[in-house]
């Protein structure tokens, strides 16, 4: 009833061999599930307080750099006349 009668050969014909051939990938695939289920807590704690560290150091690198850019566009400031001269002048 679901699939339009036009299609109901075609559509019928492939899953089912899909499912034949791949009912043997999703067991194996079911099996580990049961031993994750133990240390998942601690292990997600791990990865969100490495994903945690992984942002702040980018975060703190990306700080540094901007940092030195102000610090060089400041030290180099200078050598490019200000707009406000040019509003001044003009």
């Amino acid at each position: 009833g679901m699939a339009p009668p036009g299609m109901s050969n075609k559509t019928l014909a492939t899953p089912a061999n899909h499912e034949a051939s791949g009912s043997g990938l999703n067991t194996p695939v079911a099996v580990p599930a049961t031993p994750l289920r133990h240390p998942r807590l601690s292990f997600s704690d791990v990865v969100d307080k490495r994903s945690a560290f992984k942002f702040s150091e980018g975060h703190a690198s990306r700080l540094d750099k901007l940092k030195k850019e102000l610090d060089y566009l400041q030290e180099t400031a200078w050598m490019y006349p200000s707009i406000e001269t040019y509003i001044g002048h003009h």
